[in-house]
């Protein structure tokens, strides 16, 4: 109204006092807008910063409930990849609904102005805006494609730097740069190709746009013309067209982005669709005694594969110690899998104190366990912390009475900060020996009924591992060991030997040397080794 205005009266009469008049008023107009559209800004700040958290905290919350066998499925980089789509998803809603779809409702009232002031350019105007909103659909469902595939490869690129970075001690052991590299390089390559090699018709999208734009207008100033419309009213229905062209498009880009949904939601899928371990409606476990009961339980890792553990069933009182030996693949740390929960048996049932396991909250049940798994890690953080990361409620004096029973209390106190000594993920700055002591210092700490060790002292010396002993059998609870080492368990209880996921022996150590059968033959090979 105003540009029509300002063309027709102001600029025929030269009324220099309405001119100041409107521009007076038309920056008015500008500083409220500005001034809107900065609280605008701040609201969509606060409220993408505080959806944005939520999404964040809810998807690691999630990620961190999945169970351990979704984490086989997927390296740990793609994993963090696809966690961030969840997020990108959150970020493109906000965007798109709060932000862009206002804007352009708001936009879309100006329609009232194209028919006011020239009804003769309203249906070329309308026709460019359709053909161009076509055009981006068309272009939309092409890059739906394309972006798939480009996630796909980023996620697969980030997966593999992650387990690079983190493996690169054994990379240099095995020599194994150059191919690792070129391995990398291949996978980068095929990224960055598929990134800057678009389908023609995208790397072209933007000419057609400019074409169908510039075309639009000509044709549009031509039918202006033929039509008798003034200046001052083809003035103000360019500038309504405008509005509504960009409102139209704007409406498109929600298309757009609402067509990028489905790449996004593929990539953050497995997260999203993996069931978590639930605890509601299980049995909470309050204490634990430390007995154990395996009822004919048959597991394999696929369908097509041989049973890994094959109908065993194994009771085990409260207090004993138990090692569990055999060789290569025959199913020890699989078991000790079984009993934590980590993989779900598809034959038979686990019992704790009598009660299935599949019916117990597996939380509760971990932190009554204390566990050393064969591959496991310290964390980022000084020595207390990982101590009593499962147990944060203990006190330093705590954490000093477990470093004392894992035989680690004399090389903490050697160290610059103590207790305070920063470690890094990689266990950067200690031993094997001193990792392995650490993680049993955390293991025992919380004082669990149960222990669960899976060559947790292999790196260990004799004297050492003689203190470790002793300190373990003050515990008086469940013991439960892998060990290859076979003269570190002449002192359990039981003695079982796993062949092909089944028991074949089982007994004291002297009892099972007299049986002269596999145990007595492992022990004989490992003393002739050595």
């Amino acid at each position: 109204k105003l540009n029509n205005l300002l063309m027709g009266t102001v600029v025929n009469s030269k009324n220099y006092q309405l001119l100041i008049g409107i521009t007076v008023f038309m920056i008015s107009v500008s500083i409220s807008t500005m001034l809107i559209t900065s609280v605008k800004s701040l609201l969509m700040a606060r409220i993408n910063t505080k959806m944005t958290l939520s999404v964040q905290a809810a998807t690691m919350m999630r990620v961190l409930s999945l169970p351990a066998d979704f984490f086989k499925k997927y390296a740990s980089g793609d994993i963090s990849s696809r966690a961030q789509y969840i997020q990108s998803l959150c970020s493109m809603l906000i965007s798109t609904v709060l932000t862009t779809g206002l804007t352009s409702l708001f936009s879309l009232m100006y329609i009232s102005q194209i028919f006011a002031y020239a009804p003769a350019l309203v249906v070329p105007a309308l026709g460019i805006i359709f053909a161009t909103i076509i055009f981006s659909l068309i272009t939309t469902f092409t890059q739906m494609r394309y972006t798939k595939r480009k996630m796909e490869l980023s996620a697969q690129e980030s997966g593999m730097s992650y387990a690079m970075i983190t493996g690169v001690q054994k990379i240099k052991l095995s020599g194994a740069e150059k191919r690792m590299f070129a391995r990398w390089s291949k996978l980068y390559s095929e990224q960055l190709a598929v990134s800057y090699n678009p389908p023609m018709f995208l790397r072209a999208n933007g000419a057609f746009s400019a074409i169908i734009s510039m075309g639009g207008m000509i044709l549009m100033y031509f039918m202006a013309v033929q039509s008798g419309v003034s200046v001052a009213d083809y003035y103000a229905f360019n500038t309504a067209y405008g509005l509504v062209s960009g409102a139209f498009m704007s409406i498109a880009g929600i298309a757009t982005t609402i067509a990028q949904f489905k790449p996004t939601i593929e990539m953050a899928k497995p997260i999203m669709d993996a069931i978590p371990e639930v605890s509601e409606g299980k049995l909470v476990v309050e204490r634990l005694s430390g007995g154990i009961e395996l009822n004919n339980v048959s597991f394999r890792y696929n369908e097509n594969m041989p049973n890994v553990v094959d109908n065993l069933s194994l009771k085990i009182r409260p207090g004993q110690y138990v090692a569990i030996v055999g060789s290569t693949g025959c199913g020890k740390s699989t078991l000790m899998r079984i009993m934590l929960g980590f993989e779900k048996p598809q034959k038979g049932a686990v019992y704790y104190d009598g009660k299935d396991l599949a019916g117990i909250d597996l939380k509760s049940l971990r932190r009554k366990i204390g566990v050393v798994m064969q591959n496991g890690k310290l964390f980022q953080g000084d020595i207390y912390s990982n101590i009593v990361i499962s147990a944060p409620q203990l006190s330093m004096d705590e954490a000093w009475a477990a470093a004392e029973m894992s035989g680690i209390a004399e090389d903490i106190r050697r160290m610059p900060m103590g207790m305070h000594t920063i470690i890094s993920e990689g266990s950067g700055g200690i031993s094997g020996g001193q990792r392995q002591r650490l993680m049993i210092a955390r293991a025992i700490a919380p004082k669990p009924r149960i222990l669960m060790f899976d060559e947790a002292t292999s790196a260990l010396d004799n004297i050492t591992q003689k203190i470790v002993s002793e300190s373990l059998e003050k515990l008086k609870c469940t013991r439960i060991v892998i060990a290859h080492r076979l003269s570190t368990i002449k002192e359990c209880d039981r003695i079982i030997y796993l062949e092909k996921g089944k028991i074949v022996e089982d007994g004291t150590y002297d009892e099972l040397i007299a049986l002269n059968g596999k145990f007595a033959e492992l022990v004989e090979r490992q003393r002739l080794d050595t």
